[in-house]
């Protein structure tokens, strides 16, 4: 499917800046990291990265702002492909609205570090949970895309499942720490971002 013209190389700028959001996201704790004697990922949240008085929490708010930044600019092209490639309407209005709540919310985090009690953003980040389904649905008619469903699918049913176990809700027997458990909640809601994006970069 093409882009309409006048949209063309926005859409596809705009979906460029979806598949750098993971790489933000994950570059801003590698560095952080690094500046932070003593820091235990397996232990501690990403935010400690950026708490006040932590060594390199500028490096690490400023990546956090930057993967906000990115995820609300994606939000365009989403909506513009999306309905290139299926006159969703709704359903991509909301995917690109998701991800203007997803981005919002590391974007708020970022400027509001530990431990400012308004670093939480709260039910303004609903939409980075609900981004996987949403593209799912927005998807679900277009040919050729299987694969990308059956990937949105497993990171459906994954991220349900991280509810569940980081809520008590599903007692697995193990007790995960607290930062691989973060992590890999990050990897199910921003990864996708930037699969969806390449996808649609591919497909129009």
């Amino acid at each position: 499917m093409e882009l309409p013209r006048r949209y063309g190389p926005w859409a596809r700028a705009s979906l460029a800046c979806a598949v750098a959001v993971p790489l933000l996201y994950f570059a801003a704790q590698v560095t952080a990291q690094l500046g932070t004697p003593g820091y235990d990922w397996t232990r501690q949240l990403a935010s400690e990265l950026g708490s006040a008085g932590a060594p390199a929490a500028a490096l690490f708010n400023i990546g956090m702002v930057a993967t906000g930044v990115a995820t609300i600019a994606s939000a365009a092209g989403y909506k513009i492909a999306l309905d290139a490639v299926d006159r969703s309407g709704l359903l991509s209005w909301l995917t690109a609205l998701s991800l203007v709540s997803s981005g919002a919310a590391t974007l708020w985090a970022g400027l509001n570090p530990l431990p400012d009690p308004a670093h939480n953003p709260g039910l303004w980040g609903l939409g980075t949970i609900l981004f996987p389904l949403l593209l799912l649905l927005s998807l679900a008619r277009v040919r050729g895309a299987g694969r990308m469903r059956l990937y949105l699918i497993i990171t459906v049913a994954l991220e349900a499942a991280f509810l569940l176990v980081s809520n008590g809700l599903l007692p697995i027997g193990v007790s995960i720490p607290a930062g691989v458990l973060q992590r890999v909640g990050a990897v199910l809601v921003y990864v996708p971002v930037a699969v969806g994006g390449i996808f649609l970069l591919r497909r129009v």
